[in-house]
């Protein structure tokens, strides 16, 4: 079922036709097409199979693909041609090829663009790539070792950098050399957006961006020249912009409540402070915002301190000093720790004479041979600094965002940065096992095409996804109080996503009857109607996938 979903929004969306009318082929030379050849591979990744993805036929066994691709096509993929393909395609510039997809599926499915969201993560490689693609010359991909975002160390690597909208849906997708990091993507990503907004395309998406974006070159170019963005302001940016700006909204800044961002029971809560001052020589919107759990975790943080201070302060009893200006220095070292910083200590210093007596009965009036002295240290009490204690907890809840977008109000700016976990998300899919797992392809060119094909793969996905949950919007609205019970485990449909739908079809499958002709055999009545309903939402039927 799945498999039929993909391949009916990979035509739709025209994957075939505007692959082949990229690249140079003769057909002549084919018995498939490039284009199917690719449309093989992104149809590849819906399958539950682990093998590698260079071993395509193997995954797609069992599946029907004169019906998914044309007649003949079983017998004539293989991995031989497929490699041919991804050569094509990547000799004529997958991330151009990637932008008109996006850009079709954009219109055919009405999918907003109110964001841009960047992110880059890296694709690892297996195999021996010393010298790889020296002979394309110096514009070529490169693989580089070193640590993936996964904190793995020596990986040969591949940076996949991508611009998604507010649904994670991809808008730009790009290959990048292995050392490729997250400013430089930025910096490529923002050109990428400049360029479609100047060609009309996504002329009102604002740039939503994590701190790597804020790099004083940069922002200073976006002030100028825009496009519009939003991003977090890291400490130490721009003179400890950060700093400046909550003691700012601490020691007077009108506050505006904004309360929880979501519905749930345990949301956080925010309330915020705005002003207008420059950023990097630019007049920017600079908002404080206050949160409920950075306030918890404050408070938690800090009673961890508390508990930290008290085998510290027994440690330091239980030394011993030849002299009282040692025991005040280590007085002086105690106090200044950070971990005692928001406390105040009491401590005092204890001297103790020591006396040494020759042996035998002591006789009135004897002195002893020797004396010594010892100095220790006594810790009276440790109590928090109130003022210092409150004014440190306020000040780690809240956190600074920084826009050029002047007009729009704290609350949207907050709900719009919010919004980067999508982007996140599909990061996630695209590094599970069955979208990337060990690859070793033979050119820079033919890897660049490959991840153009496994993106566009997580492009229907989401799709599926953005379908699903307009649907339900819709049925919610003609039907309010109408639940559909097709959820996880037979409950409350909400939030759908493409894996509920995979997991509700997974043992259904469509059966050839003959030339044209397909039926579909379902596990149960139960899962007909699950799958029957959520084909439904998207605009679907299962016969519409067979015709």
């Amino acid at each position: 079922m799945v498999m039929a979903l993909a391949s009916k929004i990979i035509d739709e969306i025209g994957f075939v036709d505007m692959v082949n009318k990229a690249i140079e082929w003769d057909p002549s030379r084919w018995l498939l097409s490039p284009g199917l050849h690719a449309k093989a591979i992104a149809l590849s990744t819906f399958t539950d199979m682990r093998s590698p993805l260079t071993k395509i036929p193997e995954r797609l066994s069992g599946h029907d693909l004169d019906f998914l691709l044309e007649e003949g096509a079983a017998s004539a993929l293989g991995s031989f041609s497929l490699g041919r393909a991804l050569e094509r395609i990547g000799e004529s510039g997958p991330n151009s090829i990637f932008q008109q997809l996006a850009f079709s599926a954009f219109q055919l499915y009405d999918i907003p663009a109110g964001r841009a969201q960047p992110d880059a993560s890296t694709i690892s490689f297996y195999g021996d790539y010393d010298g790889f693609g020296e002979e394309e010359g110096a514009s070529a991909l490169k693989i580089e070792q070193g640590y993936n975002k996964d904190n793995r160390p020596k990986c040969k690597q591949v940076v996949i950098g991508k611009i998604t909208n507010e649904h994670g849906i991809p808008i730009v997708c790009d290959s990048l050399d292995g050392a490729t990091s997250d400013v430089e993507w930025n910096r490529v990503a923002l050109g990428y957006l400049r360029e479609l907004q100047g060609s009309g395309h996504y002329a009102d998406a604002i740039y939503v961006a994590d701190s790597k974006l804020m790099v004083e070159d940069i922002v200073s170019e976006l002030g100028k020249s825009g496009p519009r963005f939003v991003s977090r302001c890291p400490a130490s940016f721009d003179d400890k912009l950060e700093h400046r700006a909550i003691s700012r909204a601490l020691s007077g800044g009108a506050w505006e409540g904004i309360g929880p961002l979501s519905e749930s029971k345990n949301a956080t809560s925010y309330k915020a402070a705005s002003f207008i001052e420059p950023v990097c020589g630019r007049p920017m919107r600079v908002v404080v915002l206050h949160s409920t759990s950075k306030a918890e975790g404050a408070q938690r943080a800090l009673g961890k301190k508390d508990e930290a201070l008290k085998p510290l302060a027994k440690a330091m009893e239980s030394k011993e000093f030849k002299c009282e200006a040692d025991a005040l220095l280590e007085i002086g070292r105690f106090k200044a720790m950070k971990a005692a910083e928001l406390h105040t200590i009491d401590a005092s210093v204890v001297k103790t004479v020591i006396k040494k007596w020759a042996r035998g009965r002591r006789k009135a009036g004897a002195t002893p041979i020797s004396t010594t002295e010892k100095y220790t240290v006594k810790v009276n009490g440790i109590e928090r600094g109130d003022s210092a204690c409150l004014d440190s907890i306020e000040r780690e809840s809240c956190f600074v965002l920084v826009s050029n977008a002047v007009d729009i109000g704290s609350k949207e700016l907050l709900q719009i940065y919010k919004g980067q976990q999508a982007v996140e998300n599909s990061f996630r899919m695209l590094k599970e096992p069955q979208l990337a797992s060990v690859i070793y392809l033979e050119s820079p060119g033919r890897i660049e095409a490959l991840l153009m094909v496994l993106s566009f793969s997580l492009l229907v996905r989401a799709i599926v996804q953005l379908l699903l949950r307009r649907g339900l919007e819709k049925h919610e609205e003609e039907s309010p109080g109408e639940d559909l019970m097709v959820g996880w485990g037979g409950r409350k449909l909400k939030s759908p996503t493409y894996k509920l739908f995979y997991e509700h079809s997974f043992n259904c499958a469509y059966i050839r009857e003959g030339p044209g002709s397909c039926s579909f055999s379902w596990s149960s009545d139960k899962t007909r109607n699950f799958v029957s309903t959520l084909l439904a939402l998207m605009g679907f039927s299962v016969e519409s996938l067979l015709n």
